[in-house]
């Protein structure tokens, strides 16, 4: 139970050192593109996997572990699309992260990357009305997610100029296509018949 939750300082600690060597290596154009795509590649292993399996453990901690590796990539949304929305519409044409057959691998990951926020925002707001409770910007979990992938960014920025920035988006980038991938290919053409 522990190394899972190790995941995040961690990659917490790999991002920094990211950006810190995106700063003062004498890279070409071509050395910072394997750079990031590195990075991303690290990030789709400990922050989408492990930050994946720790959002449906049933403790605070670890959920809370959970969503702020996802958050490392910019996929805090996740947590709460993957759980309320993925889960109970997969392979309906209601999922952003299930393809239709004849899909486009590349079109499918911009569609469910830009469907699953929007759907994760959906889901908390009815989730808040189902509790009887107001949903707020201030207290939305999604939004905190956000925060976090924000300080993340601002840091790297500190670290690394815009070049710090631009290797922070970069390593998402790679993360979350790497996660969709995975989407595309379990769910290829699959579809549920949805009864009344």
């Amino acid at each position: 139970q522990v190394l899972p939750l190790l995941c995040l300082p961690l990659y917490v600690a790999a991002l920094v050192f990211g950006a810190w060597v995106m700063a003062i290596a004498p890279f070409s154009a071509l050395g910072y593109l394997g750079w990031v795509l590195s990075i991303g590649c690290v990030g789709g292993v400990i922050a989408i996997n492990t930050g994946h399996e720790l959002i449906h453990k049933t403790t605070k901690l670890e959920t809370t572990a959970g969503g702020l590796l996802l958050a490392c990539v910019g996929y805090g949304s996740f947590k709460v699309e993957h759980i309320y929305g993925h889960h109970v519409h997969v392979s309906t044409p209601g999922d952003g992260s299930s393809a239709p057959l004849g899909d486009n691998v590349y079109a499918f990951i911009a569609r469910a990357f830009s469907h699953n926020v929007a759907m994760a925002y959906q889901l908390e707001k009815s989730n808040a009305e189902r509790r009887g409770t107001a949903w707020t910007w201030w207290g939305s979990e999604i939004n905190r997610l956000f925060a976090f992938t924000a300080v993340l960014a601002a840091v790297s920025t500190a670290i690394g100029g815009w070049i710090g920035l631009l290797y922070f988006i970069g390593q998402g980038v790679v993360a979350i296509a790497l996660l969709e991938v995975i989407n595309f290919i379990e769910h290829y053409g699959l579809a549920r018949r949805q009864l009344p």
